[in-house]
C-alpha cells in the first residue's frame, strides 16, 4: 500500500511539472499579448489560473481518476484554462466596447 502511494505521488509530481510548463507558457503569452495591446502587465490572472489548474488536478486525483500521461495532462489542463481565460476576456471586451 505504501509503495502504491509513493508511485502515485511520483506520478502526480510529473503533473505538477506539466502545470509549471503551462504556467511559463501562460506567463510569456500574457507578456506578449499585453505588449501588443500596449497595456501594463498584470500577473494576477496567471497566478489565478495556476491555482485553478492545481485545484482541478487535485480534485481529479481525489476521485481516483487514472491517467498515464501526467505531464501532458497537467500541461493540457493548464493551457485549456488559459484559453478559457482568453475567451472570457474577449467576450468581456466585446460587451464593454459596445456600451
Amino acid at each position: 500500500m505504501l509503495e502504491n502511494k509513493k508511485q502515485e505521488n511520483l506520478l502526480w509530481k510529473t503533473a505538477r511539472w506539466g502545470m509549471a510548463v503551462g504556467l511559463i507558457i501562460h506567463f510569456i503569452s500574457s507578456l506578449i499579448l499585453t505588449e501588443i495591446a500596449h497595456r501594463k502587465f498584470n500577473g494576477a490572472p496567471v497566478v489565478i489560473s495556476f491555482f485553478i489548474t492545481r485545484w482541478f488536478i487535485k480534485s481529479q486525483k481525489q476521485t481516483g481518476w487514472k491517467n498515464e500521461y501526467k505531464f501532458v495532462y497537467g500541461l493540457i489542463v493548464s493551457l485549456v484554462i488559459f484559453l478559457i481565460q482568453i475567451f472570457l476576456g474577449e467576450i468581456l471586451f466585446i460587451v464593454i466596447s459596445k456600451n
